[in-house]
């Protein structure tokens, strides 16, 4: 059977996605802010896996990144920062 919430989070990231398209101060603030956005953006960044309940949600969140990219570069030096930690898998 299907889960009675397949798609949600895939709703919910393509609506932020859809929010963050242009340029806005707040925007950059609350996502750059450590206090604020930064776990947020984890999150966006956890979730850039395939999901059988929300197929899509790969897509929205790999956009919603290249969105906040093009234009904000303390996300861009943040995003750059990041290392790579392997999986490992028994």
């Amino acid at each position: 059977t299907k889960h009675p919430f397949s798609g949600f989070l895939s709703s919910v990231v393509s609506l932020i996605c859809n929010l963050s398209y242009s340029k806005s101060s707040p925007v950059e603030e609350f996502w750059v802010s450590d206090a604020r956005g930064w776990p947020y953006l984890g999150l966006i960044l956890a979730h850039t896996k395939l999901d059988i309940d929300n197929p899509t949600l790969r897509e929205w969140c790999l956009l919603f990144i290249r969105h906040l990219t093009s234009w904000s570069e303390p996300i861009q030096s943040k995003l750059k920062a990041l290392t790579l930690v392997s999986e490992q898998t028994p």
